[in-house]
């Protein structure tokens, strides 16, 4: 496993040097970026480097993270969701060496039980408008 984690990060910049140089420059300038489908996990190290380093240079920049199994916490009681956010923000923090996590506290946000990345009703209503 740790092998292929390797090849990944590596074959990220070989291959394309040039689009992972504009993503990167495109992480730093946002103010906010959204990720989906990332898990920010080792195989994931090039953009996961690139967001923290993001979050810790600039204060004014979030990261809006979702989660499939916190988004899928449905029921849960307001507290609970909160505590499965923060502990999901501070393994992310952890792993990469980061212990002092309370300054990101308003910087990373991973909510629970929402479908923040489901855009097919503001597509339908899009729709309607123009009809």
């Amino acid at each position: 496993m740790e092998n292929s984690l390797l090849k990944k990060t590596y074959f990220n910049d070989e291959i394309d040097p040039d689009k992972i140089k504009t993503t990167r420059d495109k992480i730093e300038r946002a103010d906010v970026i959204c990720v989906f489908g990332l898990s920010l996990g080792d195989s994931d190290l090039t953009w996961r480097n690139a967001i923290l380093n993001s979050l810790t240079n600039f204060r004014e920049h979030h990261l809006f993270l979702f989660d499939c199994q916190l988004a899928c916490e449905q029921g849960l009681l307001v507290n609970d969701k909160l505590d499965s956010e923060l502990l999901k923000r501070d393994t992310i923090l952890q792993s990469r060496g980061i212990q002092d996590t309370e300054k990101y506290v308003n910087k990373i946000h991973i909510p629970c039980g929402y479908k923040i990345f489901n855009i097919a009703d503001i597509i339908e209503n899009y729709s309607k408008k123009i009809v």
